[in-house]
């Protein structure tokens, strides 16, 4: 399940708002290899399957070492009470976008304590094996993993991944 999540965050669509006078955001910066070490994203991550109690649990993200291939990473998953902890390498080639049909692309600004963030939003359909994944995602370029919200719906069930907390290392 861990694995799942860990690959549902590294696949994920685009983020923000157009304001008058200013150019769309475009995402520029590549998800963890253009941010210093120590960078991180917390998010607040909500799972619903079927009629079952939804489940609610922090997903935190930091970067240990960009690499030129890979960047090694943490993560820390608190759910019920309970941390666990883990290092892997996350290939710099992954993509952000889950590999699907674009449906829709836009901007949209969204705001997360109390900043705002312009965001490129997009809308992926996905289907694995004839199961239909519809995903919405906005990224950001001052987010580290760029991601800042996405939510992912699928039969019986839906996950939410909403951006809480994040630092850039310059």
């Amino acid at each position: 399940m861990v694995r799942l999540l860990v690959l549902l965050l590294v696949f994920s669509p685009f983020c923000g708002t157009k304001r008058r006078g200013e150019a769309p955001p475009k995402i520029t910066k590549r998800a963890w290899a253009d941010f210093k070490p120590g960078s991180f994203a917390r998010y607040r991550m909500n799972q619903r399957n079927g009629g079952a109690p939804a489940t609610e649990y922090d997903y935190k993200l930091t970067l240990v070492e960009p690499g030129a291939d890979s960047c090694s990473m943490e993560y820390e998953i608190t759910m019920n009470g309970t941390t666990t902890r883990q290092k892997y390498d996350m290939p710099n080639g992954q993509g952000i976008v889950p590999a699907g049909t674009e449906l829709k692309s836009g901007n949209e600004t969204l705001t997360v304590n109390g900043r705002r963030l312009r965001c490129v939003l997009k809308e992926t359909e996905l289907d694995q094996g004839g199961v239909k994944y519809e995903y919405k995602t906005w990224m950001c370029n001052d987010v580290p993993g760029l991601v800042v919200k996405m939510e992912m719906h699928y039969p019986n069930g839906e996950y939410t991944y909403e951006l809480v907390e994040w630092e850039s290392k310059k």
